[in-house]
């Protein structure tokens, strides 16, 4: 059970990784601007070709732990990213729907010009009196008061690099826990083929 189990021991390291990944994401979807967007991606992607590597060329539980990385990062980012997924599987996978979520709270009100296009046609029209009884200038109240030409509008990072953010940090995430599913299977596996001849 010892050497199955020590796989779960986190040095303090790997502590300090996960709380510098929890800051970076935290950080890169909150400002989700095209520069954090490629600053996340440029991380994930060499991480996850380097576990192709790692996959192919070290022996024992290292190789273990990166082909388990290899396989559920780059499967995540063909599931959410891959044309033929994204529009399909990959928008209906939790963690977009979590994504969603997120964007969905991070769009604050600010003031600014809310249906500018539609309530402008509308303050002409009562402008020129031919909005009924309650034409001209104070016909457009009723307009203005339902966040015409002064309201508010929503601020906030842009829907899709928030998306594609965060799919890359679900990628690490997956692939470092796949890593270490798949060092737990060896580890678990390898004393049974050695012992297999005992009771």
């Amino acid at each position: 059970m010892s050497c199955g189990t020590h796989v779960f021991r986190f040095s303090l390291t790997a502590l300090f990784g996960v709380v510098l990944f929890a800051a970076f994401g935290t950080a890169a979807i909150r400002f989700a601007t095209p520069l954090w967007a490629g600053l996340t991606m440029a991380v994930t992607v060499p991480i996850l070709f380097a576990a192709i590597l790692g996959a192919l060329f070290r022996l024992g539980q290292a190789r273990a732990f990166w082909t388990g990385m290899a396989i559920c990062g780059w499967g995540y980012l063909l599931l959410v990213l891959a044309p033929w997924f994204e529009a399909g599987m990959g928008q209906f996978l939790p963690t977009s729907y979590f994504l969603n979520y997120v964007y969905d709270h991070l769009q604050t009100q600010a003031p600014g010009v809310g249906g500018s296009d539609v309530a402008l046609t509308n303050w002409l029209t009562s402008m020129n009196g031919t909005g009924g009884s309650g034409g001209g200038l104070m016909g457009s109240g009723s307009m203005m008061s339902s966040g015409g030409l002064v309201g508010t509008k929503s601020v906030g990072p842009d829907h899709s690099l928030v998306l594609r953010t965060g799919h890359a940090l679900f990628a690490l995430l997956f692939g470092f826990i796949g890593g270490v599913m798949a060092k737990w299977f060896y580890l678990t596996r390898a004393p049974r083929e050695d012992g297999g001849g005992q009771g």
